[in-house]
């Protein structure tokens, strides 16, 4: 066992506040406590008998009722599991007593992971809308919304939310009448901004595969959903998208972080274990922006370290 008396020294040289999170990447809590609302995965929680379910990974208690015969493609990625909807069905989606509403979440993060064939209507991602233009993504040139955001008025064209037969890691985030405020990541970069002017409207239920409303249904597959009741941090948002790149092999576009990006390292299995404040200990040395990694050579086989905006994050590796 290597020496870990740097690491031990480092930790007990500052004032501490440590907890451990269980979230995609270790980031948020599931045990109902934190913002992460709503996280399905096709590596846990769907089952295919005696009848097709996919619990919610949140701790929410967040409730999915599966409808068609949605099929899990096992091993499909980087020996990760993908669930498949067939659009001619007409029915495989997957409908939750869960709210994306704009109103009770002003600001929203909503990761996703997906593959489609790219043709120009392959359905909805995700959503929630009762007609009204609410909240959602999804590529449906038949109406004039070929890969889409919905802005709350109008379906938004995003160029590159639907590559062919290429997965993707899909971010949009919410920021409720703030100009500009709101954007969508591809691959870890953004891409788009818009202005989001959802509400105050009534709409419906979070659903997957669909937008929450007839017609719409997806011809694809989708890994992830993870949902946020408020926007993530910078640092936050890296680890998410490092996770989910290592996890699914999927190239990142900006701020790939993690030192080993070989798949055959099992990076996806990296889990933030405990998180301290350093702003206590010295503020004015603590910078904002980009997060920068330290190795420590004694440990560095089984620990990765990440300090961003004052908050040094520990990794097991």
């Amino acid at each position: 066992m290597k020496n870990q008396a740097p690491l031990l020294l480092l930790l007990i040289s500052f004032p501490v506040f440590i907890f451990s999170q269980q979230g995609p990447g270790g980031v948020g809590a599931t045990d109902g406590t934190g913002t992460l609302r709503y996280w399905i995965d096709a590596n846990r929680g769907f089952v295919s008998t005696p009848t097709i379910s996919w619990s919610d990974q949140s701790g929410k208690g967040v409730i999915n009722t599966v409808s068609g015969n949605p099929v899990l493609s096992a091993a499909f990625l980087n020996n990760q599991n993908f669930v498949t909807f067939n659009r001619n069905d007409g029915t495989d989606l997957v409908m939750s007593n869960a709210t994306i509403n704009s109103v009770t979440y002003p600001q929203l993060d909503v990761y996703s992971v997906y593959y489609t064939d790219g043709t120009t209507s392959t359905g909805g991602i995700w959503g929630e809308d009762n007609g009204n233009w609410d909240r959602f993504i999804f590529n449906e040139a038949n109406i004039g919304c070929g890969s889409s955001v919905s802005d709350g008025s109008w379906c938004t064209p995003v160029a590159g939310m639907f590559p062919a037969n290429t997965a993707i890691i899909n971010r949009v985030r919410y920021k409720e009448d703030d100009p500009g405020g709101s954007n969508i990541q591809l691959n870890g970069s953004t891409v788009f901004t818009f202005t989001a002017n959802n509400g105050p409207q009534t709409s419906g239920n979070f659903a997957i595969a669909t937008i929450d409303i007839g017609g719409y249904a997806l011809n694809g597959k989708i890994a992830e959903v993870i949902v946020f009741g408020s926007n993530r941090n910078n640092a936050e948002e890296i680890i998410i998208n490092n996770y989910l790149s290592a996890k699914y092999n999927i190239a990142l576009a900006a701020n790939d972080v993690y030192r080993q990006d070989d798949p055959a390292n099992m990076e996806q299995r990296r889990r933030q274990i405990l998180q301290i404040s350093l702003r206590a200990f010295r503020p004015d040395s603590i910078a904002s922006g980009e997060p920068v990694n330290l190795i420590l050579p004694e440990v560095q086989s089984m620990l990765e370290l990440l300090i961003c905006n004052g908050i040094l994050r520990v990794f097991h590796l």
